[in-house]
């Protein structure tokens, strides 16, 4: 197993259709690495960063195998302005198939 952390921050809304570019670029760098098997991806969203899962879970390339998520925001705050890109909720019903594992703290 191979574990690759992306800490990201976004300060504005607006910046959230460039940081999943990122993102997305970042993790096909991960499994572009020979120590890697590209073909069988978990992706991981913890809390805010529940927004970005929309991609995946909307049209999960072949090679992701799951995701995991936890205390993720999967609607945006209420005032909140954001692209449907980020909407996982909406994604999810789109009914993909990925394997999803949503992880809560004990408590």
């Amino acid at each position: 197993m191979v574990t690759a952390l992306v800490s990201y921050q976004v300060s504005e809304l607006s910046a959230l259709p460039a940081a999943a570019d990122e993102i997305a670029a970042m993790v096909e760098q991960v499994r572009a690495d020979p120590r890697v098997d590209g073909e069988r991806v978990v992706l991981w969203f913890f809390s805010g960063g529940g927004l970005f899962a929309a991609d995946w879970l909307r049209v999960p390339p072949p090679w992701l195998r799951g995701i995991a998520l936890t205390y993720p925001l999967l609607i945006p705050f209420p005032g909140w302005e954001v692209d449907a890109r980020f909407l996982p909720v909406e994604a999810l019903s789109a009914g993909t198939g990925v394997p999803l594992l949503e992880l809560l703290g004990a408590g």
